[in-house]
């Protein structure tokens, strides 16, 4: 028995890319997909081209490169531009164009909106085509490093922090140097000349400047973190136990029935608390409907703005919390107090009646009251367990009743609420594990904010591909983008008299 026999390297091929390329290959799809766009419309550098210059890379063909990496776990530019020399499937999808490493890179510099308006445009196309439900939702938030280094993060108490060592050092040195000049320009201890530590000094000092800019910077601002790479990042818990780093949040809104992605806001907030009736607002009128079922985790339990979001048609299934910053032992946390309605009063776990006192504006400056029972606590022998205080003093929001009915609520629709993990929670272990996207690759909450519409077209599509396969999704497109299809029969057919895929991409434009 022998091998199979092999190619020999001198054999001559005539072939065209075509026929090479497989008829369910997923770079099909990203063809259609990009070549529908008005990149005029959508606002993308050098979609309109001058007389004169140098003839510019099709933005088109730029983004087609950047899809198809995604799609397959190749986020670098640089190696995006090999493959764009090696891959016969993005040599057919670009036309065997080769981008270099740079144009890729300013190609995301100078369309940070028009990438946005991409993921809106492929959201846009699903929905016209029926496959997008309209009853649920789930909000989540992800957060993504950024690049700057944790080194290169400061708040106030690490700026004051420093500053204090930095002058130590430099007393020490100081000292040194005289030292140092008592024995003829040489310091025994350290082993170091006068000039040596005249240069460290300088160092020291010049450190010292930069630290007391960044107290002033701190002082003179609301701002509570200054980030020396990326200066929109902030230092933000890491989820699963994974502690502090340097980050971007951004907030994920995902559809039930579809598993795609609606919509998305990348912030520096590390809080979720207040996000559920923008995205909740942002995803209704969206999918254009009425009314919308929005299932979020605890983060995003804030009374204020869940009845707000209610007001606007939005169902909040959020889960209630554990009362944070407890001071009381078990049995005598806030949630043992039990309020009664009618009465307005609540009552505590020995049984003693707290009244309304006064009314206050609490932490978020929101109106709320003040209920107790001062000679009750001054004679009750539990008071240690339940107050590190003289006495227990219980605060209540005005609207909290309302914020009642809907945790009441919640508890009778927990199943619902049960469905939000696999709703919302494989977004994101694809992109950021399967797909390696552990960190952005720019700077700016702008370009994360680009980053970001990137990679979660490029979910969406991916998810289509796997929902819908390549052949059903081409043919939905095909019904939706008539005007392409046609335009492409109409290059096929006029192929011999030089009417090419540039003339197809100034039709479907013009038109």
């Amino acid at each position: 028995m022998e091998y199979k026999e092999a190619m020999s390297r001198d054999q001559v091929i005539l072939m065209d890319l075509e026929s090479m390329i497989a008829e369910d290959s997923e770079c099909r799809v990203i063809d259609v997909f990009c070549e529908s766009l008005d990149m005029v419309k959508l606002g993308f550098k050098y979609s309109e081209i001058k007389a004169t210059g140098c003839p510019p890379y099709p933005p088109k063909a730029l983004l087609k490169l950047y899809l198809y990496g995604l799609l397959n776990r190749i986020c670098s530019s640089g190696k995006l531009a090999k493959e764009a020399k090696r891959n016969i499937e993005v040599i057919w999808l670009i036309n065997g164009l080769q981008p270099s490493k740079r144009t890729l890179c300013y190609f995301k510099e100078n369309n940070k909106e028009a990438l946005r308006k991409v993921f809106v445009e492929f959201n846009v196309f699903y929905k016209k085509i029926g496959l997008f439900g309209k009853k649920m939702t789930a909000l989540d938030s992800v957060k993504v490093k950024a690049n700057n280094s944790k080194k290169r993060n400061h708040n106030k108490k690490t700026v004051e922090k420093t500053i204090k060592k930095t002058e130590e050092r430099i007393n020490e040195y100081i000292t040194a140097l005289d030292e140092a000049d008592k024995n003829e320009g040489f310091n025994e201890e350290r082993a170091l000349t006068s000039e040596q530590i005249k240069e460290i000094l300088a160092k020291l000092n010049a450190k010292k400047e930069k630290y007391a800019d960044f107290q002033k910077q701190l002082e003179g601002s609301e701002e509570t973190q200054i980030s020396e790479t990326d200066h929109d990042a902030r230092c933000m818990k890491q989820g699963s136990g994974k502690g502090m780093d340097i980050s971007y949040n951004t907030q994920v809104v995902t559809e039930a029935e579809s598993k795609m992605i609606v919509d998305y806001e990348t912030t520096n907030n590390s809080s979720d608390k207040g996000q559920l009736t923008e995205m909740g607002t942002r995803a209704k009128e969206f999918l254009e409907t009425e009314t919308l079922v929005m299932t979020a985790d605890t983060g995003y339990h804030d009374g204020k703005d869940m009845l707000e979001a209610e007001e606007n048609g939005i169902t909040c299934l959020v889960p209630k919390g554990k009362p944070g910053n407890q001071q009381s032992e078990e049995g005598y946390s806030r949630d043992k107090f039990t309020y009664d309605e009618e009465k307005d009063i609540y009552i505590c776990p020995q049984g003693q009646v707290l009244k309304k006192m006064r009314e206050t504006i609490d932490s978020n400056k929101d109106q709320a009251f003040i209920y107790a029972n001062y000679s009750a606590c001054a004679s009750c022998p539990h008071r240690k367990k339940c107050t590190k205080r003289k006495f227990r003093e219980i605060s209540r929001k005005s609207f909290q009743s309302d914020v009642d009915k809907l945790d009441a609520r919640f508890i009778k629709r927990k199943g619902e609420y049960k469905k939000r993990q696999e709703i919302i929670e494989h977004q994101f272990g694809t992109i950021k594990w399967v797909w390696g996207f552990d960190r952005y690759h720019t700077k700016g909450i702008e370009f994360a904010q680009a980053e970001n519409a990137l990679r979660f077209t490029a979910y969406n599509l991916r998810r289509a591909i796997n929902m819908l396969g390549v052949n059903k999704l081409l043919e939905l497109m095909k019904g939706c983008l008539p005007l392409y299809y046609m335009l492409k029969s109409l290059v096929a057919v006029n192929s011999c008299d030089g009417f090419c895929h540039k003339h197809l991409t100034l039709l479907v434009l013009t038109c």
